[in-house]
C-alpha cells in the first residue's frame, strides 16, 4: 500500500494489507460498526472519484494520532498509474479467516473498495435469514438467474458452519491434548507411586537398624514422609521453573487461559501430592 505524502523504503513499505470489494449494503448485513465518516452510497460510481473506507486496525498503524478522513491511498505502489482512493470512511475491525492463526485471530489492516468502482469475477453473497438456509437456495437462485443465467451459486452455508470448519483444526488439537493431558498425569503420577514405594523398600534394613537401636514407628514414618515430601517437592519447583522458561512456546496453542494457569498448577500439585501420600501410607509398614 502507498500513502501520497508519505515516504517508504523497500524494506519498510506499507504491506500486508487486504483489499476487499463490497458493495453499499455490505456493512449493515455484516452488521460493522462504521466510526468515521461515511459509508459507501449512489455517490460512488464508476465515473466518480474513486474512495475506499479503511478499518480502524489500517487507521492506528498507518495514520496515528491524526485523522485518515480525506488521506489518498493507493493497492500498489505509488508510481503505479491506477488513480489514488481518497478515503471516506472508518469502520471496525473484522475477524477473517485468512488471519485466524493457532487459538486467536489477528486482525490485518484492510481496504474496501466500492463494487461500483472495482467489480470482481467471483463475489460472495451474505443474506441474512432467520429461517431455514434450505428454503432459500432456490429463490435466491432464481433470483440470480433473473439478473444472469451464467451466474452460478455455489458453496453455500451458513456462518455458524464456516465458522466450524475453520476450527476444525485447533478443535482437533484440543481434543488431542485433552486426550493426552490426562495419560500424561497418570504416567507421572504411576512413575511417582513406584519411585517413591521403591525407596521404602530399599531401606527396609536401615528401618529395622533404626527400631532396634530404639527408634519408634512414629519417629521412622516421619522420617520417610519428610524425605519423600522434599524429593516431590523439588520435582515441583523444577516443574514450575520449566512451565515458566516454556511458557512462550505454547502460548500460542491456548486460547483464554495463560501457560502458568494458577489453578491449573495447584491441582496438578495437589494431585502429585496426594498419590506421594498414598505411596508413602501404602508401603511404609514399618516392621519390628
Amino acid at each position: 500500500m502507498a500513502i501520497e505524502g508519505k515516504t517508504f523504503s523497500r524494506e519498510s513499505a506499507a504491506h500486508n494489507v487486504a483489499s476487499k470489494t463490497v458493495d453499499q449494503n455490505f456493512r449493515q448485513v455484516m452488521e460493522i460498526p462504521l466510526l468515521r465518516g461515511r459509508e459507501f452510497d449512489t455517490r460512488d460510481r464508476g465515473n466518480t472519484e474513486p474512495v475506499a473506507i479503511i478499518n480502524q486496525a489500517l487507521a492506528d498503524q498507518y495514520f496515528p494520532n491524526q485523522d485518515s478522513i480525506g488521506h489518498q491511498i493507493k493497492t500498489e505502489p505509488p508510481d503505479d498509474p491506477k488513480p489514488w482512493l481518497t478515503i471516506v470512511g472508518v469502520v471496525g475491525n473484522v475477524k477473517t479467516t485468512t488471519v485466524f492463526q493457532e487459538m486467536g485471530y489477528v486482525v490485518e489492516p484492510t481496504v474496501y473498495r466500492p463494487f461500483a468502482q472495482q467489480s470482481s469475477a467471483s463475489m460472495s453473497l451474505f443474506v441474512p435469514t432467520n429461517g431455514d438456509r434450505n428454503a432459500l437456495m432456490n429463490p435466491l437462485r432464481e433470483k440470480l438467474w433473473g439478473l444472469d443465467n451464467e451466474v452460478t451459486l455455489a458453496n453455500m452455508k451458513t456462518m455458524d458452519e464456516r465458522l466450524s470448519e475453520l476450527q476444525s483444526q485447533p478443535r482437533f488439537r484440543t481434543i488431542l491434548l485433552s486426550a493426552f493431558a490426562p495419560l500424561a498425569l497418570m504416567l507421572t503420577a504411576l512413575g511417582i507411586y513406584g519411585v517413591l514405594t521403591q525407596s521404602v523398600a530399599f531401606r527396609t534394613r536401615e528401618i529395622g537398624v533404626r527400631m532396634a537401636l530404639g527408634a519408634t514407628r512414629e519417629s521412622v514414618f516421619q522420617m520417610i514422609l519428610v524425605d519423600a515430601l522434599r524429593t516431590v517437592l523439588m520435582g515441583l519447583g523444577l516443574g514450575f521453573a520449566a512451565t515458566v522458561f516454556l511458557a512462550r512456546t505454547v502460548a500460542g496453542l491456548l486460547y483464554n487461559v495463560s501457560p502458568a494457569n494458577p489453578p491449573t498448577l495447584a491441582g496438578i500439585s495437589a494431585i502429585v501430592l496426594c498419590v506421594a501420600m498414598l505411596a508413602i501410607f501404602q508401603y511404609a509398614e514399618l516392621r519390628p
